[in-house]
């Protein structure tokens, strides 16, 4: 749900006093379908886990009512909407994924071909990923979909396989760059 609530704290008492709480939204349609649920799950434990705990931050905020509203009211599959989301909060917790160019050699336009990325440098081309470390390997199906995910093209129509693919890169990708992080514990459950 989303809610609004009036909640006066204090330091020094244990419990805090709500005064008030009004109903925004209850997000029902995402109650009603098991992917959906699955994946608002997901972003909900992305947040609670990798935010600090009573700091401010308003980006995180809309993109989190935005992104349970999508959940809502879209008929794109919830794996999809979760993957911009996913994307969407590296950037906002400074853990961009560079896709733009090769790490190495700098060549852009990498669409069209096997890639591969090294989670320490960036995204490898084809012929510069034969030189380095792997992290990950990328298909050209899968590079292009973390694109389209990146632009937030409107209905993107990769398979389902694909788009799981998206979300295992981006979760090991986080992985990588914050050790204590173990990974999203509430797309296994749902498993």
């Amino acid at each position: 749900n989303n809610i609004n609530v009036i909640i006066y704290t204090k330091d020094t008492r244990e419990l805090q006093i709500l005064s008030g709480a009004d109903l925004i939204s209850p997000f029902t349609r995402i109650k009603e379908d098991y992917e959906k649920l699955k994946y608002s799950y997901a972003v909900l434990e992305l947040l609670k886990k990798l935010t600090v705990d009573h700091e401010v931050n308003e980006r995180l905020y809309n993109g989190l009512v935005r992104i349970l509203s999508l959940f809502e009211t879209s008929d794109e599959p919830p794996v999809v909407i979760f993957g911009r989301f996913f994307l969407f909060f590296l950037t906002e917790l400074g853990y961009e994924i560079q896709l733009d160019k090769c790490s190495v050699c700098g060549r852009t336009n990498l669409g069209g071909e096997d890639l591969a990325y090294n989670y320490g440098m960036g995204i490898l081309c084809s012929g510069c990923r034969k030189e380095h470390l792997e992290s990950y390997y990328i298909s050209s199906e899968l590079f292009n979909h973390l694109i389209c995910l990146k632009k937030s093209k409107n209905k993107i129509k990769n398979n389902a396989a694909v788009a799981e693919m998206a979300v295992v890169f981006m979760e090991k990708y986080l992985i990588y760059h914050i050790p204590d992080f173990k990974g999203i514990q509430s797309l296994q459950l749902f498993n």
